[in-house]
């Protein structure tokens, strides 16, 4: 799922940075944090298999932003029109 892993390691990045920024940062706690980071994208991608297996989500996640965006609309055009019926 590219872009989850896309939103992991930005986050982690920016994690990183705030770890240096703050003289936090070892060697060892950036290995864990990786390891965390992972592990929980690992986690995410599993629920988003599972939950499409079973109907409960649509495919958007692979969507591009404006794909994305127009479901968003086509979405909120069918709850409005069901809305005013």
């Amino acid at each position: 799922m590219d872009r989850l892993s896309k939103i992991r390691g930005r986050q982690q990045a920016r994690f990183i940075k705030h770890l240096k920024n703050t003289k936090q940062h070892t060697a060892a706690l950036e290995k864990d944090v990786v390891r965390s980071f992972g592990f929980f994208e690992q986690d995410v991608e599993m629920m988003i298999a599972e939950s499409r297996a079973c109907g409960k989500l649509p495919d958007t996640i692979k969507q591009s932003p404006d794909e994305l965006a127009e479901h968003k609309a086509q979405m909120l055009i069918q709850r409005l029109q069901k809305k005013n019926r």
